[in-house]
């Protein structure tokens, strides 16, 4: 069963859905950001008796590998070791390299011998328990999104996978990586660096530190402030302006507070 959310493309994506065979086609007039617009498909598919959800971004597509033995492999795992989220192996548009940020999660810190295996090739049909994946391609567990919840739309652009994975943690469920299948992220393998980029993705950052569910709320009060001074000084601004970044995202937190802790459970 597929189910498409169109967050008001503005360029031919609409005359090609409409060439294709989809079961639903949900075109929003405004563009909601990732979180609302998934969401909407989640709570539909909810409707449906499947068993698990993929989440797939309009910028992925498969490779390498079996679907169906990833699909068959995720389930038993979702079944009997409680891993909530399972995701394919991300590689960069050249289909060689991985993604850049997927390679950061797959270190041998983050998730041990999940790497070496894949590239010796051995032990493929194991889902490997990592720290956290972006969400560019999420097959989610129906248990797992009836006890977790969708995601939070507090979040207009990234953050909100990251939030969902801490929530997952207080729930006690794993997030896992199937190497057995293997896909694209078609995306630009380098972090913007302009002022506003890395401005935004300190907004984010705070929300999600502050809304961790892990972390008791007196612990998140007296280290977040040390915690945002010691991102900011990586900025390659002047000090004054250090301050003004640190003062605006401190008075965004706050203004966000109430809402915040109201949600985080």
């Amino acid at each position: 069963y597929t189910i498409v959310i169109d967050n008001n493309s503005k360029d031919k994506t609409r005359q090609i859905l409409d060439t294709l065979k989809v079961d639903e086609l949900i075109c929003l007039n405004d563009n909601i950001g990732f979180g609302k617009a998934n969401n909407i498909g989640i709570r539909q598919a909810l409707k449906t008796n499947c068993e698990a959800f993929f989440l797939a971004n309009q910028d992925i597509y498969f490779t390498n590998g079996s679907v169906e033995e990833f699909l068959r492999n995720s389930v038993k795992a979702f079944a009997e070791n409680n891993f909530g989220v399972i995701s394919p192996i991300h590689f960069g548009p050249n289909e060689i390299d991985l993604d850049f940020k997927f390679l950061e999660y797959i270190s041998e810190h983050n998730a041990p011998q999940l790497l070496i295996n894949f590239q010796k090739k051995t032990n493929l049909d194991k889902i490997y328990k990592v720290k956290a994946v972006n969400a560019a391609a999420w097959l989610m567990s129906r248990k797992c999104i009836e006890e977790v919840g969708v995601f939070d739309p507090i979040f207009p652009h990234y953050g909100e996978d990251t939030d969902y994975i801490k929530r997952m943690r207080y729930h006690n469920y794993k997030i896992g990586v199937a190497p057995n299948l293997c896909m694209v992220h078609n995306r630009n393998q380098q972090a913007s660096d302009s002022k506003d980029k890395l401005y935004y993705r300190l907004k984010i950052c705070a929300l999600s530190y502050n809304k961790d569910i892990n972390k008791s709320i007196c612990f998140i009060v007296t280290r977040f402030p040390f915690e945002l001074n010691f991102r900011i000084k990586k900025l390659s601004v002047k000090h004054l302006e250090l301050i003004i970044i640190f003062v605006k995202i401190m008075v965004f937190v706050v203004s966000k507070y109430i809402r915040i802790q109201r949600h985080r459970f």
